[in-house]
């Protein structure tokens, strides 16, 4: 899949942390102070991992596209058979939309 991407783990903190931040308390609360409290970590943390605010939410969401909208895809694709795949798809599909809001 061309758009597939490995996120270390420290990156992947900060990425689902942002995530929680969008489900709850919303966008406004997705500040860079925000996040760094939330992991307990400092400012440094963050502009070693992005540039600025607009790197770290280009990332999110492009983080948010690959687990969430490129996952559904390849459980479409998946081997088994067609009760298994749409069983599989059924349970993705319903975590998805717990958290369409954030996109």
């Amino acid at each position: 899949m061309s758009k597939d991407r490995s996120y270390s783990p420290a990156l992947q903190r900060w990425l689902d942390a942002g995530l929680e931040i969008l489900y709850r308390p919303g966008p406004a609360g997705l500040t860079i102070e925000a996040l760094c409290e939330r992991l307990g970590l400092s400012k440094g943390s963050f502009y070693h991992h992005f540039k600025n605010r607009e790197e770290y939410s280009a990332r999110l969401l492009d983080y948010w596209e690959q687990e969430n909208t490129l996952r559904v895809i390849e459980l479409s694709r998946s081997s088994g058979d067609a009760r298994e795949q749409i069983r599989s798809l059924t349970l993705q599909v319903i975590g998805l939309a717990q958290n369409t809001e954030i996109a």
